[in-house]
């Protein structure tokens, strides 16, 4: 039972407050930049701005997470996360109009992205330390269901707030939860979040550097690049975590039609901020259904072939939303594409988790994180582009098509997926 493991339950209660704020504020986001630019394109460049931080500094984040600093990576990312949302609240107060408005928007994205590389490392490589191995699946799933929860609930109050109050609001709720995320690591003891032996890692960088002065001079450089030739080494060895990647990385760059969600509910449905959101929460109510289905379904043997089938239904989804016209239509097309995204997403998590060692876990969740943030931040830049070239719903539809073609290549070409027992 995950009742027993009461720092999973700190931590994941916190969470779920942390993520519902986030999702606010990353609709808001979309809808403010939409509003202000009236252009699919400026909608497309928050994926490219979001991306290169990521690029640059993620694999640092996870090389501090396996060097036993999560709880100050935790920490500091949570401030400096809470820190950029209050400022960008108070900053829409002064009514800013224009690309003024527009640089303050996407200069946020790129802080707020800088921040989440050391997050994201961190938080994901604890929760295994959280959880004995035998109940980490559930914790995945429910890992899921928090994130689908802030999904649901996120987007749609953003919407009212939008329409009743003011969007600043959005971004200012958005920085006081990030105290909760605060208070949980706080509450969990240091040799649960850190359990490396810092003295021996010292000892073992010191004794390891003992050659030329220029080694001596820069450890740290060199410990860094020797901690991410393992990484990538150890992933290379496994063609399993490779298609895993590969599968997650195409299914975002190609379907990745929710950042358009803004421009399609205004001028394919007609809706105001408050229709956007909903449309955006029917992705998470699909992801939520899922989730709890996961929750009482026995645990998969072939976890790879779930991978795979949400990969698939994650496309067909996608081709339904482009073809749709109509509300409830589009409302059940968005719920097919989260229900598949979170399927492959628990499995997916769940296959990464249980093959990687604990000492690499932090860079390989950095690594990881390299393909499931940038297919994202390209497939934005990629429906931007195509929204503009060949219209809206035509570039919809073929971001869905061109996710189906990409999964049965990488299927054709890594089978082992589809074999593999877990």
């Amino acid at each position: 039972m995950l009742l027993e493991d009461r720092y999973f339950n700190f931590f994941w209660g916190a969470h779920t407050l942390s993520s519902l704020g986030t999702k606010m504020h990353q609709a808001a986001l979309l809808w403010h930049i939409y509003t202000v630019s009236n252009s699919v394109l400026a909608l497309g460049l928050v994926g490219m701005a979001r991306l290169i931080p990521t690029l640059i500094l993620i694999l640092v984040g996870g090389y501090i997470a396996d060097r036993g600093k999560r709880r100050s990576s935790l920490l500091v990312a949570q401030w400096a996360l809470a820190f950029i949302a209050l400022a960008l609240g108070l900053l829409s107060f002064l009514e800013f109009q224009g690309n003024t408005l527009l640089i303050y928007l996407y200069a946020t994205a790129v802080l707020t992205e800088c921040a989440s590389t050391f997050d994201g490392p961190a938080r994901k490589s604890l929760i295994p330390l959280l959880v004995p191995p035998q109940r980490l699946a559930s914790a995945l799933s429910l890992t899921g269901i928090s994130k689908n929860i802030s999904k649901l609930l996120g987007p749609a109050l953003m919407g009212l707030m939008v329409a009743y109050l003011d969007i600043a609001w959005v971004y200012i709720v958005n920085g006081v939860s990030y105290l909760c995320v605060i208070w949980a690591v706080l509450m969990i003891p240091k040799d649960v979040i850190d359990p490396v032996d810092l003295d021996t890692s010292k000892q073992h960088a010191s004794s390891t550097n003992t050659g030329s002065k220029l080694s001596q001079l820069m450890p740290v450089i060199r410990n860094f690049s020797q901690s991410l030739k393992e990484g990538f080494h150890f992933l290379w060895s496994s063609p399993v975590l490779l298609s895993i990647l590969a599968l997650d990385f195409v299914a975002n760059l190609w379907a990745a039609a929710t950042v358009l969600l803004p421009v399609y509910a205004k001028e394919v449905l007609n809706l105001g901020s408050s229709g956007y959101g909903l449309l955006a929460s029917s992705i998470a109510a699909g992801g939520m259904i899922a989730s709890i289905a996961l929750l009482y379904l026995p645990d998969p043997v072939y976890k790879g072939r779930g991978v795979i089938l949400g990969g698939a239904l994650f496309g067909v989804g996608t081709i339904l939303l482009g073809l749709s016209q109509s509300f409830l239509l589009s409302v059940l097309a968005l719920a097919l594409v989260g229900a598949s995204d979170q399927v492959s997403s628990v499995l997916r998590n769940t296959l990464h988790q249980l093959s990687l060692p604990n000492e690499l876990r932090g860079r390989l969740t950095a690594i990881n994180m390299i393909f499931t943030k940038s297919g994202p931040r390209l497939g934005e830049l990629e429906a931007g582009l195509a929204a503009t070239w060949i219209g809206l719903t035509p570039s919809i539809i073929f971001g869905g098509v061109a996710c189906l073609a990409s999964v049965a290549l990488i299927v054709y070409c890594y089978n082992d997926l589809w074999w593999h027992e877990a």
